[in-house]
């Protein structure tokens, strides 16, 4: 009888382009990661139409770049040299294929340490589903016209089959605002991300750092909680929480379009960032609470680090929790 190999592969990468990213942005915000992990200051995205009106999507950094090894690496479904590390946000190496792919029918890479060496590599959908393309393909030297930076990555998206660009000025302004709102804090922090040659601004669902001249007040002290981390023993990792409480007497009298675009109503609930980027927000750790008109004038926000991903329960999307009851949890400081 003849041996199976444990994964399909021609249908495993069309099973794969599912994996649920709940928008272009969350596909997006992997490669964010990525660049970010690998000290970027900057991440430029654009949309580029070709004159047979194909859409490319081009998503550059200027990180360290790869070597390449490690850029096959990275095109490889659970190929990463920091496989579940617990340092920074990636983890399981799924997040640059998956996420591309889940857009995309092909993802071409472009990285360079120095701007005299550029390497290039791809996956391609209908190639693997063909049986053409079996394996990562060889990283190739190429031109240097990406490289304009001393180093960097730029990650390109073509035949894009899964993106709705049909009004560009809608699409790239909701693109934007939810960059704005998972990256603030790293936006915060003097990072960069340009979208469509517009900068992302920072986004704060507790409106702490508006710039309206009332803005949300803190409700209480900001919490610390030290966690055991899961299969390690005598180690501990810290999670913070804080509530707001949103100018009611201010805000109140305002009409409802006002409240909506603000994000009072229909933004309410508990941010959870990780590693420094929010991954899901809603109401969480409240039971059956059923939500009452108050509820849109508070904010919650949960701040913990990768070592507690079982905790949370983590997806390898990166864009939503499980929530998990503690087993070890000191007293709040």
């Amino acid at each position: 009888m003849k041996d199976r190999n444990i994964v399909s592969l021609e249908h495993f990468i069309e099973a794969a382009r599912d994996a649920g990213y709940t928008n272009i942005a969350t596909a997006l915000a992997e490669l964010i990661d990525n660049a970010f992990e690998a000290q970027a200051m900057s991440v430029r995205i654009e949309f580029e139409i070709s004159e047979d009106q194909e859409l490319s999507v081009l998503i550059g950094d200027d990180g360290c770049g790869m070597a390449p090894t490690v850029l096959e690496l990275a095109l490889q479904f659970g190929g990463t040299t920091r496989f579940n590390s617990r340092t920074g946000a990636g983890r399981y190496g799924m997040g640059l294929p998956n996420g591309s792919l889940s857009q995309a029918r092909r993802v071409e890479v472009v990285t360079w340490r120095n701007r005299r060496t550029v390497w290039k590599s791809y996956l391609d959908v209908d190639e693997i589903v063909s049986g053409e393309l079996k394996s990562i393909p060889k990283s190739m030297r190429v031109g240097i016209s990406y490289a304009n930076t001393e180093s960097g990555t730029v990650v390109i998206w073509k035949k894009c089959d899964r993106i709705n660009f049909k009004n560009k000025r809608i699409f790239l302004t909701r693109i934007r605002k939810t960059l704005g709102r998972l990256f603030r804090k790293h936006l915060w922090a003097g990072k960069e991300i340009i979208v469509g040659g517009e900068k992302v601004v920072p986004v704060d669902p507790l409106f702490l750092r508006t710039n309206d001249s009332e803005n949300a007040a803190p409700f209480g002290s900001e919490v610390e909680y030290e966690i055991a981390v899961p299969g390690i023993q005598n180690l501990t990792s810290k999670v913070t929480v804080k509530f707001v409480e949103l100018p009611i007497e201010r805000w109140h009298s305002l009409s409802n379009e006002q409240k909506q675009s603000m994000g009072i109503s229909k933004g309410a609930g508990t941010s959870i960032i990780r590693a420094g980027r929010e991954i899901d927000s809603g109401w969480f750790f409240m039971g059956k609470k059923r939500k009452e008109n108050y509820d849109d004038w508070w904010r919650c926000e949960i701040c913990f680090e990768p070592e507690l991903d079982e905790i949370f329960g983590v997806t390898n999307t990166k864009q939503g929790i499980r929530v998990h009851q503690s087993r070890s949890v000191s007293e709040p400081r």
